[in-house]
């Protein structure tokens, strides 16, 4: 439970100011961290689009809570996401894929909207090159925001030794007691998609990879 909901509130809480009313779309809904973020726009009162590759990985989004739902394997993503807001686009997008993904999902922003980068899954050497131009997110009136789910003992000394802003643990802590409340008041859920041995973790990544898993896998050590 803890890294999905951690830095999904990160992001569209701390970050992107999610606010009620909005529209969310999320990219790999079905996933692990899509999962839990899907769960946390809805208690924040949003409209939520979520993104997946199979019927069925649609129809478990839609069970987590998800307004509308687009298979990016058979649809147009600019397309059916300006059908759905009446061509406003969306307000806020949580985006872990990168790659082409984050440049099609700058056409679908609405105006002052806000762009979560919280990963690159589509190949982490994005991380290091110009994937793409700044004129989108210029002419496109909207804010490109980081997110990373990093907890320090002290935010401003880790800052003075490596100019990176990460969040203190103090912080985490908080953080963490509001996801429990949430949790005990039943309002988001853990989604555990497979548990397995630690001996068959390779080929569960190799799944991972190929996009075939649900929620969160889990690896049992030891007996």
């Amino acid at each position: 439970m803890h890294y999905p909901f951690h830095l999904g509130w990160l992001s569209l809480y701390e970050r992107a100011k999610l606010a009620s009313g909005e529209t969310l779309l999320v990219h790999a809904a079905a996933g692990g961290i899509g999962s839990g973020v899907v769960q946390l726009g809805k208690v924040a009162g949003a409209t939520v689009i979520a993104t997946a590759g199979t019927d069925e990985k649609l129809e478990f989004c839609r069970s987590l809570g998800a307004d509308a739902v687009i298979n990016y394997r058979t649809e147009d993503l600019f397309e059916r996401t300006m059908e759905l807001t009446g061509g406003r686009g969306v307000d806020v997008a949580f985006d872990t894929v990168g790659g082409e993904v984050t440049q099609q999902t700058f056409r679908c922003m609405a105006f002052n909207g806000r762009h979560v980068i919280a990963g690159f899954a589509s190949g982490i050497e994005q991380e290091d090159e110009g994937a793409f131009s700044p004129r989108a997110v210029c002419y496109g009136n909207f804010s490109l925001v980081g997110a990373c789910h990093v907890y320090v003992d002290d935010a401003l000394e880790f800052r003075a030794l490596t100019g990176l802003n990460f969040t203190s643990k103090s912080e985490g802590r908080r953080i963490h007691a509001e996801i429990l409340k949430l949790h005990e008041e039943g309002r988001i859920r853990p989604v555990i998609g497979r548990e397995l041995d630690f001996a068959d973790i390779t080929g569960a990544l190799e799944a991972m990879a190929r996009r075939e898993t649900t929620g969160r896998l889990v690896a049992h050590v030891g007996g």
